[in-house]
């Protein structure tokens, strides 16, 4: 966490992320058109494997992700969050999380959690016959009702509980322009507005990040570009997302920066464009291995020219 980005949030109490229309009057500059990073990639570390998906079990000394039981070094071990560190031990069900792991004596250790959360902001609306939500122009879907009914017993919000201009930030997985989510728990700051997702668009003083409006209100972070993944914090001002380069967070163009031999991801095929490549999570595959919109967990092996996919497993969420 960026000491800047910590001194921005100090006296706001807020989870993740924001979106908002893009205005029909912006013109963005570049297409979607994402291009292969130039890889020049750390050792990864022996043993090692970085996990990323949706808690499915949590108790005190680990937690399930994925169907692999991850234990705690310590109940002492903290997790990175937008707002700075909080035990691991409160992680929840339903909380999305990127681990860093280690193994021991045949078990799965972390080393480092960090929390995420895909969007928050305040409901704008509610469809109980679709069961669906807007999050500041965000569509956001329930796939499986039973496992969120469960994570929102350990949540503020109650399942049902859900209602307009309520601010609440919201665990889950992109799919396409949508959000599934997994849980949702409420914020108590009514300003603070964020998202996390991959750039889709750049103009002037403009970001588009998976289809929302960013306003940059000083300069352009140097290392933004088409197809990086971003998480970013900021006001949401007449709809847009206003912020600074400062609480703009460009991820590594790989997962984990390259430090993970293997990692497992549960993520949702996204098509690059007409007849384009796959992406799953941080990776791009041929677009006939499977459809697009499909939800998959993704295990994939550092080499010396990049990763290589193990395996791709479809998921019913």
């Amino acid at each position: 966490m960026k000491q800047a980005t910590k001194t921005f949030l100090a006296p706001v109490f807020a989870l993740l992320l924001s979106a908002c229309t893009l205005p029909s009057s912006e013109t963005f500059l570049a297409p979607f058109q994402p291009e292969p990073p130039k890889l020049n990639l750390p050792q990864p570390q022996a043993h090692s494997t970085g996990v990323i998906g949706p808690i499915t079990a949590a108790k005190t000394d680990g937690i399930t992700v994925n169907g692999l039981n991850i234990y705690f070094p310590t109940r002492k071990l903290m997790v990175d969050t937008v707002l700075g560190a909080m035990p691991a031990t409160n992680l929840r069900v339903g909380h999305v999380v990127s681990v860093e792991t280690q193994t021991q004596r045949g078990r799965k250790v972390a080393q480092a959690v960090t929390l995420k959360h895909v969007v928050a902001g305040p409901v704008q609306s509610i469809d109980p016959v679709r069961q669906t939500f807007s999050v500041l122009g965000q569509t956001v879907r329930i796939p499986n009702r039973a496992l969120f009914a469960e994570a929102q017993k350990s949540s503020t919000i109650p399942y049902g509980g859900i209602q307009v201009n309520q601010v609440v930030a919201v665990s889950g997985l992109r799919n396409g322009r949508a959000v599934e989510a997994s849980r949702v728990d409420a914020s108590m700051d009514r300003g603070l507005a964020a998202i996390s997702g991959l750039i889709t668009g750049i103009g002037d003083g403009l970001l588009e990040v998976d289809g929302i409006a960013v306003r940059i209100t000083d300069t352009m972070p140097v290392a933004v570009a088409i197809g990086r993944r971003v998480n970013v914090t900021g006001r949401a001002v007449d709809g847009v997302l206003h912020t600074q380069a400062a609480f703009i967070e460009v991820e590594p163009p790989v997962p984990f920066n390259g430090r993970m031999r293997y990692v497992l991801e549960e993520t949702y095929a996204q098509q690059l464009g007409p007849g384009g490549p796959l992406r799953l999570g941080d990776i791009e595959t041929q677009p006939e291995a499977v459809p697009p919109g499909q939800r998959v967990r993704t295990m994939i092996e550092r080499t010396l020219n990049g990763y290589t996919v193990l395996s791709l497993t479809p998921v019913i969420p």
